[in-house]
């Protein structure tokens, strides 16, 4: 319900307020080169969302793992037919969604991708860094994706505060940039940046992080005796 009142436009761009290294997320030149946005399960990104989408012309490309995106899509179009904003449905990042993805912020267009889950298919594909006093799996995906795509990264959160959405926002990295030989330990330093990040702002709204699963959770061990 919050996603379609968001996009009905019912949550405007004066309703929320926004914190940053700049005056406003939504003042980043769309005309320029896009930008990555990793977000969470925690807080409202769904507002951050609509704002961009239908106060800015910029369009607003979400990767989601739900064979619903295009029916969701759907809704949102009935509920406001000039949204700009595009689910993509994924569970793997091959070379087509990556060339894709480069274009469209070749395009200035925005990507959104949630950085606090586990994949889909491959659970093994994770690096366990530090959060809340323990060992959590974090996708290295979007760390992939943002040295594939080459471009700005920003970490991004929405949370209610007194009647007002915040919209909590910096920038992660012009670029990051992997190696081939120290990849894994150069994955393991951004996972620890974002999960440092994303850590404070949970302690700080622990009402607001929508954790339905067991975060905390080691990849199952495949017995291929049997």
């Amino acid at each position: 319900m919050d996603k379609l009142a968001a996009w009905n436009g019912d949550i405007r761009v004066e309703d929320v307020n926004t914190t940053g290294g700049i005056d406003s997320l939504f003042d980043l030149d769309p005309d320029e080169k896009g930008v990555l946005l990793f977000v969470s399960h925690l807080g409202n990104v769904e507002v951050i969302r609509a704002v961009a989408g239908l106060n800015f012309d910029r369009v607003v490309n979400v990767l989601v793992h739900t064979k619903h995106a295009g029916k969701f899509n759907n809704i949102l179009k009935k509920f406001n037919p000039g949204s700009q904003l595009k689910l993509i449905e994924v569970t793997e990042v091959n070379p087509a969604v990556a060339a894709d993805l480069k274009s469209k912020i070749d395009r200035g267009e925005w990507v959104v991708i949630a950085a606090d889950r586990p994949p889909v298919r491959d659970r093994h594909n994770v690096v366990q860094v530090p959060f809340l006093g323990n060992r959590a799996p974090f996708a290295i995906g979007p760390y992939i994706l943002a040295h594939i795509l080459e471009c700005p990264v920003y970490t991004v959160a929405c949370l209610l505060k007194h009647g007002v959405y915040n919209v909590i926002w910096e920038k992660m990295a012009d670029q990051i940039k992997l190696s081939r030989k120290n990849r894994e330990e150069e994955v393991f330093y951004w996972a620890v940046k974002y999960s440092s990040w994303l850590e404070e702002l949970a302690q700080e709204y622990p009402e607001q992080w929508y954790n339905f699963f067991d975060f905390w959770s080691k990849p199952v061990e495949l017995d291929h005796a049997k």
